[in-house]
């Protein structure tokens, strides 16, 4: 195993040479705790909004306005991204999911799921999107061409 200031080698039969760079744990744990907590909302979420007197229309709308969230806010969080840099805005989206994350614990009404959902749906693409940038942009070696 080689050491360097910034990455750690692991050498691999065949002379083939993996770089692990520091970051890329910190990011990946980051995208496993929001797929996590997708993976884990979803399956609760009907039971969740029954409770609190939701139609299944509403219940579509629920889980629909995530999507529209995510696909309306994406380009806008790629150009402030594009302007202050790739960190601050992953670490904004962390914040906005974790708010969204207990506000969906807390609610009490349907229109504060609606919230949590929205909140949730806008603070996603800079957390998923911007690490992939991240990795994508700390990765160039080795890649197929």
């Amino acid at each position: 195993m080689e050491l360097a200031a910034d990455f750690i080698g692991y050498h691999i039969k065949g002379g083939i040479t993996l770089e692990l760079k520091p970051v890329l744990p910190i990011l990946f744990t980051i995208m496993f705790l929001v797929m996590v907590g997708f993976g884990i909302i979803i399956p609760v979420l009907p039971f969740y909004a029954e409770e609190l007197g939701a139609s299944p229309v509403e219940l579509g709308l629920l889980m629909a306005v995530y999507s529209l969230m995510q696909f309306l806010f994406a380009p806008m969080w790629g150009r402030i991204s594009d302007k202050i840099g790739r960190k601050p805005v992953i670490m904004v989206g962390i914040f906005g999911l974790s708010l969204s994350f207990f506000m969906l614990a807390l609610s009490a009404n349907l229109w504060m799921l609606f919230a949590a959902r929205v909140i949730g749906g806008v603070y996603q693409p800079p957390t998923c999107q911007q690490s992939q940038a991240y990795v994508q942009i700390i990765t160039t070696e080795g890649r197929a061409r």
